[in-house]
């Protein structure tokens, strides 16, 4: 059961449940496995699964990435699935810090920002997106990201939950266009 589940701790009684799920489906997932998977609750009682896949296996989890979320919304009614990599932000190195030799530099896809980014990307899964915009205004910023029109259709039914889902993760505000 756990064979899905890799972790350092002890897993909870929601990440045994979706272990449980996913052995019993039949995708032919083979050696991947995630690291954790959470419930969020957004406004309005609606409930979201998060699972962290490894970034070691994001092309193999992509490959299947749709067949297996269509799987587990069915078993998981009621409940939208999302699938985010298990990313590590480092700090930012400060001016004077002593930074023993040999040390690299701190790259770009561990940043802050590249992180949150990632993570947007993530929750349009299969849409592209093609276009950011930060908006800055006297009540706050918002991005305005641009989706690919092509992927309209899948993800429009989801833009509400992706952008509460993404405020409930990063605190940052997002909204969807269309537009191209």
């Amino acid at each position: 059961m756990t064979s899905m589940l890799k972790k350092k701790t002890d897993p909870t009684a929601f990440e045994l449940e979706i272990a449980k799920i996913f052995e019993k489906t039949e995708l032919g997932l083979g050696a991947l496995y995630f690291n954790s998977a959470k419930e969020i609750e957004l406004a309005e009682g609606k409930k979201v699964v998060v699972i962290y896949f490894p970034m070691p296996l994001i092309d193999d989890w992509r490959k299947v990435l749709t067949k297996v979320v269509n799987e587990l919304e069915k078993k998981l009614q009621g409940r939208s699935v999302f699938f985010v990599g298990n990313r590590t932000i480092l700090k930012k190195e400060k001016r004077g810090m002593f930074k023993p030799k040999g040390l690299q530099k701190r790259p770009r896809n561990r940043t802050l920002f590249a992180v949150y980014d990632e993570i947007l990307a993530d929750l349009v899964r299969p849409a592209l997106i093609v276009g950011k915009r930060t908006n800055y205004t006297p009540a706050g910023t918002y991005i305005k990201v641009f989706v690919s029109k092509q992927h309209q259709n899948a993800l429009e039914s989801k833009v509400e939950t992706i952008s509460a889902l993404y405020k409930k993760l990063t605190n940052r505000t997002v909204y969807f266009s269309f537009d191209n």
